[in-house]
Parts: C-alpha cells; structure tokens; sequence
C-alpha cells in the first residue's frame, strides 16, 4: 500500500527546518547558551550612545541582558522570545529593578505587533536562523514596525558554503527594498565563523 502525501514538498521542507530549528535552540537552553554571556555587546553600546531613547524591541531578547542595557539608557524596551527558560530568566532579573521592560513568551513570527511603533529593532541571532519563507515574513514585520525614521540593528552570521543558514547577499538586497542600508560591518563570530553588525534605517 503507498502513502499519498497531500501538500508541497517545499512546505514540508520549511515545517521540518523550523521544527529543527526549535529543537536546537530548546536544547541550547538546556544548559547555558554561548551566545548567552550576560555581557552586551560594544556594538549596541555605541547605538545607545549615539542615537536618542526611544521604544525598543528586541527579537529573541534570550534572558534579557540586551533589555536591560537599553531600558537603563533611557529606552522603554519589549523582548519577544519563544523560549520559556530563557523568559523566566529575564523575567528574574528585571524584577525589582523598575524598569520600562515587557516581555513577551512567544515566536516573533506569529506575534501581532503594533505597526510604526518601534524606534528600535535589534536582533542578535534570530535572523540568521530562519529558513527563507520565514526570512520573508520577518523583513515584513520588521519594516511595518518601525516608525519613520526608526532604525533596525542585526547581528547574525553570514552564509558560506560550509553552513546551511546564515544572511545571504540576496537577503541583504530583500532587506535594502525594505529599509536603507546604514552600515555592514564585517567580523568573525564564534568558531571564526564570518559574522556581520548591520543597520538599517527606515525611510
């Protein structure tokens, strides 16, 4: 007897690379993360210092230390990220500090935010992990968000032949039909692996 698959094998392809995409970040969690250092990076520092507060949103905020940077600049601050451990965390070190920070326990993909709101968008290695379809949902997001003006920082490792995800040239240019190209800083991130601190600016 066969089994007569009903849908697109692209579609199935996308479901099966976010059900493992998930996995690892879970699985990530489980101990302490890499990328989890408690430490921002001099990069959002200089954004900070150069740039005035505003309302800030940071995708896959992790256990909040990028919120807690920015809220104590002078920014009200809203972090999405779909990790339960990692948004107790964050929940525990904000609490008590008074901050302007609220956290929401859910996938960016499917979270309804408000449109031209943002003065601010960062994300530190969500991007660089999303199949295709799913890059084209975020840039959309990501650019409705924004007010006028608003300015988005990315950090994410760039796609070589040896990696099967990470920001493509292609990526850059869907991005650029969104958003102006700011700066695009080249660097090596962990393992050597070749990285990026990008900015957009929206029109």
């Amino acid at each position: 007897m066969s089994v007569k698959i009903i849908g697109d094998k692209d579609e199935y392809i996308g479901m099966f690379q976010r059900l493992k995409r998930r996995a690892r970040f879970f699985r990530s969690y489980c101990k302490s993360p890499l990328w989890d250092t408690n430490i921002s990076p001099p990069e959002l520092y200089d954004f900070l210092e150069t740039y005035p507060a505003g309302k800030a949103l940071d995708i896959g905020c992790g256990t909040g230390t990028n919120l807690i940077t920015m809220a104590e600049k002078g920014w009200v601050v809203d972090g999405v990220e779909f990790i339960g451990k990692a948004v107790r965390a964050a929940r525990r070190k904000i609490h008590g500090k008074n901050l302007p920070i609220h956290i929401y326990h859910t996938d960016f993909l499917a979270h309804k935010l408000p449109t031209a709101s943002y003065d601010l968008i960062l994300d530190m290695g969500c991007y660089h992990s999303f199949p295709d379809e799913d890059k084209r949902i975020y840039e959309n997001k990501v650019a409705e968000s924004l007010v006028h003006g608003g300015y988005y920082l990315l950090y994410g490792f760039l796609k070589t032949a040896a990696s099967r995800q990470g920001i493509t040239s292609n990526d850059l240019l869907i991005l650029s039909t969104h958003l102006k190209l700011i700066r695009d800083e080249r660097s090596l991130g962990v393992g050597d692996r070749p990285a990026a601190w990008i900015l957009f600016q929206r029109d």
